[in-house]
């Protein structure tokens, strides 16, 4: 068990950074309002979901430090669960590894460690992936089997009734069975899974509106959404991050395959030319194509979502590619890796091209994914600075707010960067954000939106609302630090527009 604690302090110490600068951001306020003042469920339909929000906000109460802290903690328990479950498939170690690496780097569905409210997914994918595990000591039989087969049917369940889309976890066995000793057993295991996925997949969706069903793509648009969803995860996983390599990621990995080639020349070790080499490398391609395939499967739960719910959703909205990452990664780490082992088995031949081909894929992808990992993190973290600085200023501007009140905060950005990340956008968590800072939660926030209305008596925050009583609503210029003072309708119409907040903030 020595490699995945490896993993895991490796994966926590890598994001440790900006655990530390984390605060809340979009989600988390609402979650974090709602459980300190008792508003009410908010994630009800997904159970694990519930139980895991609901545990740490009674941990740690409004401390954002120890929310992030705990986010390090357990996103880090991804990667070592895949390599764990690799492991467990009959994977080699070298692939493994590089695996979980890639998924330590994964840029795209890094919001996994950025954002407390994702933490839940991290725990649904290891729950699978320990699942898949367990699943593996069942097939690989013993006295014990049946207690592996009813702990890997127990934590699929639990995986995906705490978030329903790691349900094609499950898929990562079959993908893999080229590997198996018992591959009868495996498909005996896979239709188990089937069996138990699929009640507790209909479970969450015929319960409260998971994924904004309610709102998403019509039933006659599900084939041209699908279609949507394949070219968008091609473009966002094969196109976009080779787009992006770059000099840095070119040099790594020339040098690294440069090194691998050396070492293949000097270490590899002599083996019998009879080893099936040719074989493993058929079975190896053929595995990394089948997880391919799983991957581009993962996105099929979000055909009924709306268009948010997409590959290319940037930001906290990367979530959704979680578990078609585990794929990806692992079939690229199948190719690099299995590369690097045949090179180290010959000193003659192709030997050293094989392990330069695999070391270099390897390296090149975990630098690409390194610098664009660490670019989110900024970007997250300069949106981190922004917003505490807009909650300052407006406790600056109103430093007590009368019970009932209604804030609106104007000029400022409401998002951070390429990556969209949240500053303060949308009333639901603005108003939790408020509502903690002034530890009242009678207070009700929005930003500040042309759709804003001024009226005779108030101001109505959309259009067909009842108009808020102009006494009850305090108007703050965020980037002045002050109040703003509209007392009727003229001044409202004469004041309330220069304060619109703006939709993004492109400053580092």
């Amino acid at each position: 068990m020595l490699w995945p604690a490896v993993v895991w302090a490796a994966a926590a110490a890598v994001w440790l950074r900006y655990a530390l600068g984390a605060t809340f951001l979009y989600d988390d306020w609402a979650y974090v309002a709602n459980a300190t003042f008792h508003l009410g469920e908010t994630q009800s339909y997904r159970p694990g979901f519930s139980v895991v929000t609901g545990a740490m906000t009674s941990l740690f109460g409004t401390h954002q430090l120890r929310y992030y802290l705990a986010v390090d903690l357990i996103a880090a328990t991804v990667p070592a669960a895949l390599y764990v479950a690799l492991r467990r498939l009959r994977v080699g170690t070298v692939t493994a590894l590089i695996a979980a690496a890639l998924m330590v780097v994964m840029p795209r569905s890094d919001s996994l460690h950025l954002w407390w409210t994702a933490s839940p997914i991290a725990v649904a994918l290891t729950l699978g992936l320990l699942g898949v595990a367990a699943g593996g000591r069942f097939v690989d039989g013993g006295r014990r089997a049946m207690a592996w087969l009813a702990a890997s049917l127990g934590l699929v369940a639990a995986a995906v009734l705490t978030y329903e889309s790691t349900a094609v976890l499950i898929l990562l066995g079959p993908a893999l069975i080229a590997f198996s000793v018992r591959r009868r057993r495996t498909l005996v295991l896979s239709a188990l899974h089937v069996a138990v996925v699929i009640p507790a997949a209909w479970l969450m969706y015929t319960r409260t509106n998971p994924g904004n069903v309610a709102n998403g793509t019509p039933a006659g648009q599900w084939p041209s959404r699908l279609g949507s969803l394949l070219v968008d995860a091609w473009r966002i996983f094969f196109t976009d991050l080779p787009g992006q390599i770059g000099v840095a990621g070119l040099v790594s990995g020339l040098l690294v395959a440069a090194a691998a080639a050396a070492a293949a020349v000097l270490l590899g070790r002599r083996v019998d030319q009879g080893t099936g080499a040719r074989q493993r490398i058929v079975t190896s391609a053929v595995s990394a194509a089948l997880l391919l395939a799983a991957g581009f499967a993962a996105f099929v739960p979000f055909i009924p979502a709306n268009g948010y719910y997409a590959p290319s959703a940037p930001g906290v909205g990367n979530r959704v590619n979680a578990a078609a990452a585990i794929f990806f990664a692992s079939a690229a780490a199948l190719v690099a890796g299995r590369l690097v082992e045949l090179g180290a088995e010959r000193r003659r031949g192709a030997a050293p091209l094989l392990a330069a081909a695999g070391a270099g894929l390897a390296a090149t992808l975990l630098a690409v994914g390194t610098r664009e990992s660490l670019a989110d993190a900024t970007e997250f973290s300069s949106a981190a600075r922004l917003r505490d600085q807009t909650l300052a200023s407006t406790q600056s501007a109103l430093q007590s707010a009368p019970p009932g009140s209604v804030l609106l905060l104007g000029d400022y950005a409401r998002y951070r960067g390429d990556q969209l990340v949240p500053i303060l956008a949308e009333s639901w968590y603005t108003q939790g954000a408020i509502q903690i800072r002034y530890h009242d939660p009678s207070l009700q926030a929005a930003p500040v939106d042309p759709t804003n209305l001024c009226t005779a008596t108030g101001i109505a925050l959309a259009p067909g609302g009842t108009p808020v009583p102009y006494p009850r609503v305090h108007v703050i210029d965020v980037g002045r630090a002050a109040a703003v003072p509209i007392g009727d309708q003229a001044s409202c119409r004469s004041l309330l527009p220069q304060q619109v907040a703006v939709f993004i903030d492109a400053r580092l």
